[in-house]
């Protein structure tokens, strides 16, 4: 288990050759459902973090199973990488295992672990890799930039696989309904309760969203702003649609 001072713990190997990773995280939803996500080789797209300009590059569909090979490309520092994986191991819907055949480390060994728990899904990430260059090359660049991958896809897990809390929102005078754009928001609205203006109750549809609840980079109105403060917890992404107020 990971340190209870880091969400992400990088340690010498206990073998003795490379750096273990190792980090745990509790998700809501069933054991099917998150191993499904997994299933899936375009959702690592959205766990990774912008700023590798991370791209699957294997040719859809992909079946996931024992010994299949998925190609991605990314840029590591503005340097573009090519990386192949190989399931080695898949055991659904309990674990599988990864390893680099080609990329930037000397090897990648990735075991994915799912477990049933009390309070839901206890998902386990162990990694051992090597660096080339050693240990000086490891402490400059490659310690910090798998810890923050991590910690990344941590939050989106998180994102992805929570109960937000209960909070009110107020809409807008009309209301007025526009679609939401990613599994993402849903899952993030799910049973929230929308309290207009004149106290009129409102409850999300599926796959719906009430105007103006949201805020925007450019022009949200404040009483919108205010009621999401308080829901901040949700992180919920921001549509290109709801850059603008749209209250009326």
């Amino acid at each position: 288990m990971p340190s209870s001072h880091s969400s992400v713990d990088i340690s010498r190997s206990p073998e003795g050759k490379g750096y273990l990773l190792q980090t745990s995280q509790l998700l809501q939803g069933s054991l099917s459902q998150v191993f499904d996500f997994f299933s899936d080789a375009m959702q690592l797209e959205s766990i990774t973090p912008p700023w590798l300009s991370f791209r699957v590059t294997t040719p859809q569909p992909i079946l996931i199973q024992e010994g299949t090979l998925i190609d991605y490309r990314l840029k590591l520092h503005g340097i573009p990488i090519n990386w192949q994986t190989r399931i080695a191991e898949w055991e659904p819907p309990y674990r599988f295992v990864d390893e680099q055949l080609k990329g930037p480390y000397l090897w990648w060994h990735h075991e994915h672990v799912f477990e049933e728990v009390p309070d839901g899904i206890l998902m386990t990430d162990r990694v051992h890799y090597g660096v080339p260059g050693g240990g000086l090359v490891h402490w400059l660049l490659v310690h910090r930039d798998v810890q923050r991958i991590f910690e990344y896809r941590r939050r989106r897990m998180t994102e992805l696989f929570s109960q937000p809390a209960a909070c009110e929102i107020p809409v807008g005078w009309r209301g007025g309904f526009a679609r939401i754009q990613t599994r993402a928001e849903v899952a993030a609205l799910k049973g929230r309760r929308v309290i207009s203006p004149r106290t009129r109750r409102q409850s999300y549809t599926a796959g719906t969203v009430p105007r103006c609840q949201l805020p925007g980079r450019w022009g949200t109105c404040l009483p919108h702003r205010m009621a999401y403060l308080r829901c901040s917890r949700s992180s919920v992404p921001e549509p290109a649609w709801l850059r603008w107020c749209r209250r009326f």
